[in-house]
């Protein structure tokens, strides 16, 4: 799991030149962060705008 959450972290440089207009990296990184503790956890992500978009687009 720490592997996974390191990775997204790294997102600002594994998804360059490509970015999520009005979120910044660190967003981004956390959002993927709460989705990938949430499916190794097993808990639903916190509500919020962000990760209803990564949840959708998995």
């Amino acid at each position: 799991m720490q592997m996974a959450i390191d990775a997204s972290q790294r997102y600002g440089i594994i998804a360059y030149p490509f970015n999520w207009d009005g979120y910044s990296t660190e967003e981004v990184a956390n959002a993927y962060t709460q989705y990938i503790e949430s499916m190794f956890l097993g808990e639903p992500m916190p509500a919020a705008e962000l990760n209803s978009l990564i949840k959708k687009n998995r």
